[in-house]
């Protein structure tokens, strides 16, 4: 089978489970970072709140202690570890009213978490009310280090799981999608390589009814529909063929005959129709036995023979021929080459004679040149016809494409039976009009034989 169907090749960061497992990753970052941000405010307001009760708990006690300030006076270390400071209406600290654990500081005047000197406190600011009647404030401190750890602890805790949750996120999402993706990624291996000449079932069973399987069965009907359509094709071909064969020999020979022996242009032209339609008749035959893959018997003969033996087949046509002077050996079919050379010289001799799609009126010409390049024989058939749609160019060998009104498949058995032979087949526009298909065929390793 030819080369023609390899196995397409995707890089890494462009696959499926690439982009799958990066959009895992940057899904996972998004969340884990809404959720660390949300716990890490939720952790912090439970602690502000906890220390915001104590200090409004602190300060209802004291404001109840400090309703008679000459009692007050008398318990200013009775709090401990719990710092107060009063403060008239005016905002200055009232002597002697504040705890003795403060010493020579003094409160700031702020509510929530300020540092004194090495000290990390909260503050929570309270009335002071005497018989109803405010006349200051109470400022009362407690120790919020634990708040301050708590909060570094939580960020980094929380920093730390979003980076750890990201990092996994992406191996883990690849090697799921890998799974996941494994049947798809078979599928896509096995059908890169399905013969189009017998596309067979892709060998996968027992997948899981999700997507991927669904695509995967999909496929597979489709390789069965086709497989189904081009048998039915080929024994209708065959068929024809068949049916065609017989009359259409019968048919040639006696056009054949009368044309030797007489030569009126009207029993010429009818032989060379004969002889057409017969090979095309060959070609559809070929088509419905092997898709176009020729079985050859190759000789070992010269290339220039082949091509006088083409050139001869078309003495009332207006075509030249030019061989070099020395031997081409090759090794070929001389039946199967002559079919491919058979069928670029018809279809340049109905080019020019059939049509004039130019506004140039000049007298029709195909020239059919063998000549060697290195260690090829090079054939070219060279017309100053209408040439070919720049669009056509790259699908003019496959099957079945025509735009001439033609049945598609005599180029395809050109590039078959070239490539068969280890060549191929090629066409060009002449930038001087028309158009031009070149034959390559290695030349024949004479020291091998």
């Amino acid at each position: 089978m030819s080369n023609a169907f390899l196995q397409p090749q995707v890089r890494p960061i462009h696959a499926l489970r690439t982009r799958l497992a990066l959009a895992y990753t940057v899904l996972t970052l998004f969340l884990t970072g809404i959720l660390g941000i949300a716990s890490y405010f939720g952790i912090n307001f439970a602690l502000e709140r906890h220390l915001k009760e104590e200090t409004a708990s602190y300060g209802q006690n004291l404001q109840a202690r400090f309703d008679n300030p000459i009692n007050a006076l008398q318990e200013k270390a009775f709090y401990g570890e719990v710092y107060y400071q009063l403060h008239d209406l005016d905002g200055q600290p009232v002597a002697q009213f504040h705890s003795s654990n403060l010493g020579n500081l003094q409160l700031p005047t702020v509510n929530g978490l300020t540092h004194l000197e090495n000290r990390v406190l909260w503050i929570g600011k309270t009335n002071w009310t005497i018989r109803s009647r405010v006349i200051g404030s109470i400022y009362v401190a407690v120790d919020a280090r634990e708040l301050e750890q708590t909060r570094k602890f939580a960020l980094v805790a929380l920093t730390g799981l979003a980076l750890l949750a990201t990092l996994l996120a992406f191996p883990l999402g690849y090697t799921i999608g890998a799974r996941g993706l494994k049947p798809l990624e078979l599928a896509a291996a096995r059908a890169a390589n399905v013969d189009p000449s017998n596309p067979q079932s892709l060998g996968l069973t027992g997948l899981v009814g999700d997507e991927v399987g669904v695509l995967v069965g999909a496929l597979e009907g489709t390789l069965t529909r086709i497989r189904d359509r081009q048998q039915i094709e080929r024994g209708t071909l065959a068929e024809i063929a068949h049916e065609l064969g017989t009359p259409l020999t019968v048919l040639t020979a006696q056009l054949e005959n009368l044309a030797s022996q007489t030569a009126n242009p009207l029993a010429i032209s009818a032989r060379d129709a004969a002889w057409d339609i017969a090979r095309t008749s060959e070609d559809l035959l070929l088509l419905a036995r092997g898709e176009l893959e020729p079985t050859l018997d190759l000789h070992l003969l010269d290339a220039r023979e082949v091509v006088r033996a083409v050139a001869l087949e078309y003495q009332q046509s207006p075509l030249e021929f030019v061989v070099p002077p020395n031997r081409l050996e090759i090794s070929a079919d001389p039946v199967r080459l002559r079919q491919a050379i058979r069928n670029l010289t018809r279809n340049a001799v109905r080019a020019v004679t059939n049509t004039r799609e130019t506004c140039e009126f000049r007298p029709a010409s195909v020239q059919l040149k063998l000549e060697q390049q290195g260690q090829k024989a090079i054939i070219s058939i060279t017309d100053n016809g209408p040439g070919i749609r720049p669009e056509d160019l790259e699908f003019i060998f496959e099957r079945f494409y025509s735009r001439a009104g033609g049945s598609g498949i005599g180029l395809a058995v050109v590039r078959r039976i070239a490539r068969a032979h280890g060549g191929d087949a090629r066409a060009f526009n002449n930038h001087t009009g028309g158009a031009m298909f070149v034959l390559e065929l290695p030349l024949a390793d004479l020291e091998l034989e």
